[in-house]
């Protein structure tokens, strides 16, 4: 070997060349990867019979889940994961429904031990689990067993009584007489 300076001078430069050096993060390096962003993302629509529920009552539901980018329904989903949270986040049911052409309804009987107060649906679906957390839907549920609110309850009523009787008092009473025929 005549030049073995130049040799191993040689594979030092091609090796220095080859690292470079990165200052992005790997997360934004993902992020800009377009194989992450070809899955369709959903998002949920949900109609209730009503807003205010009593317990052992039935909430009946039309659940939508629709793709995040145009808004169309999601033909691949096939099972929606259906969650009632109580005002602690605690979960008190956990239901699955069967999804056609992106549209899910049924219904779900509400145990008769709860307590009165702001509860939480939440709809999600298994696939969605890997991007972010479901759609979530309030509603309000009484418990007549429950001594808070039949004390809400009946000031709620003695209010609107006060109320009515107040506009009793300030109305005028009008009455209309027929003409006499003077024949």
């Amino acid at each position: 070997m005549k030049y073995p300076f130049a040799v191993i001078l040689f594979i030092i430069s091609n090796a220095l060349y080859s690292q470079s050096t990165t200052k992005e993060s790997p997360l934004v390096t993902i992020e800009k990867n377009s194989f992450f962003h070809n899955y369709n993302i959903e998002n949920f629509y949900l109609h209730t019979n009503k807003s205010l529920y009593f317990t052992e009552e039935r909430v009946f539901f039309k659940a939508y889940v629709v793709n995040e980018v145009n808004n169309k329904p999601n033909l691949d989903t096939k099972n929606l994961h259906v969650n009632i949270y109580d005002f602690n986040n605690q979960l008190i049911l956990s239901k699955l429904f069967y999804t056609e052409n992106g549209v899910s309804s049924g219904s779900i009987a509400l145990p008769k031990d709860l307590e009165s107060g702001e509860y939480t649906i939440q709809l999600d679906t298994q696939w969605n689990k890997n991007f972010k957390e479901g759609s979530n839907f309030t509603i309000r549920i009484y418990n007549l067993k429950d001594s808070k609110t039949e004390t809400t309850i009946l000031e709620n009523e003695e209010i609107e009584d006060h109320q009515k009787q107040s506009e009793d008092i300030n109305e005028d009473n009008i009455t209309f007489f027929p003409k006499a025929d003077p024949f």
